[in-house]
């Protein structure tokens, strides 16, 4: 990537190369595009089909704190599904794009502090907020990719958003992300054939929110910790989908979570899987824990799956949320 303009120097902008490394080759039919040893500051790189993405240990894509950098991709809609008018902006997108990988194991840092405003009525030092932040990858309606060994650290909104896409696998990721609100992990909207392994979640909102239609999602050897869901379902049926061996959340203490109350108390929770068939919900939202509720000892996981899927739940306090403005 060097041989074509790129610097890595951490201060000059390297969208324009890192995008012709891309184009080039995909124009040749397919390739791999590595981005070696050193900081790559960029704004708004679209991905194309037949291309593996691939980061260096010590490489890094880093998201500018120059919202002028970063544009809305046109080519996803605001509306048609569920959480479609969350936004369409984007560090790293695709649309419609088939057979591609995104990988590690380097980083890609998307400073979303700069895209939070100090307070209320006063812009964000990026000049973007609201639903006009970029996600760390947002992909539309794509077949056949895997997200694997990265580390996707600081984003401005949700972290991985896939949208009306099936048949990936999202292996290895590692996600920490709590410096703006809707800091979410994993975000899918009716996807279908979703396979995720081997990932540990660290955000701010939802580590795994599966909206619209979802179906065949398949969650195995993960950990999440989170402030507020775990998993969150809502607006369409969420079918045929399993969570397999054990999965560990806790929602975190007022220290770790930028936004919390002072004097907030945090429960802790975890959450075991005690079958692997599949279980359906219906379409309404799904919190982990419940907001303002008095504490329990004990609870079923609430999803309607005729007795295929169950856990519990040991808080050891009542739990609150702020709003989740952004």
């Amino acid at each position: 990537m060097n041989s074509i303009g790129a610097k890595g120097d951490g201060a000059t902008l390297d969208t324009a190369a890192i995008q012709a490394a891309i184009d080039a080759c995909n124009k040749d039919q397919g390739g791999t595009v590595v981005v070696p040893a050193g900081v790559f500051v960029i704004g708004t790189v679209e991905m194309k089909g037949n291309i593996t993405l691939h980061l260096a240990a010590e490489g890094k894509l880093l998201g500018s704190a120059d919202g002028r950098q970063y544009r809305a991709v046109n080519e996803i809609p605001l509306q048609g599904d569920t959480t479609l008018e969350d936004g369409n902006w984007a560090l790293i997108f695709a649309v419609k794009a088939q057979n591609f990988a995104v990988e590690g194991p380097g980083t890609i840092d998307g400073q979303g502090a700069q895209f939070r405003s100090p307070s209320r009525g006063v812009p964000p030092p990026s000049g973007l907020g609201g639903t006009h932040r970029p996600y760390h990858l947002l992909f539309h309606q794509c077949q056949d990719f895997v997200v694997r060994d990265i580390f996707l650290k600081d984003c401005a909104y949700h972290s991985v958003r896939i949208i009306q896409s099936s048949h990936m696998k999202l292996d290895g990721v590692r996600i920490h992300s709590r410096v703006n609100h809707n800091n979410d992990g994993f975000h899918f909207v009716s996807a279908q054939h979703v396979y995720i392994s081997n990932c540990d979640v660290q955000c701010q909102d939802d580590a795994c929110a599966l909206f619209g239609s979802c179906q065949f999602v398949t969650v195995t050897n993960c950990s999440f910790s989170t402030r507020w869901s775990v998993f969150r379902f809502g607006g369409g049926t969420a079918e045929r989908n399993r969570a397999r061996r054990a999965l560990t959340g806790r929602a975190v203490r007022p220290s770790e979570a930028t936004s919390a109350r002072k004097g907030s108390r945090w429960a802790r929770l975890r959450l075991v899987m005690t079958r692997s068939a599949p279980a359906r919900a219906r379409a309404r939202p799904m919190y982990w824990p419940s907001p303002r509720l008095a504490p329990v000892t004990k609870a079923t996981f609430p999803v309607r799956s005729n007795g295929a899927l169950t856990g519990t739940v040991s808080p050891s306090s009542d739990s609150d949320r702020d709003d989740r403005g952004g």
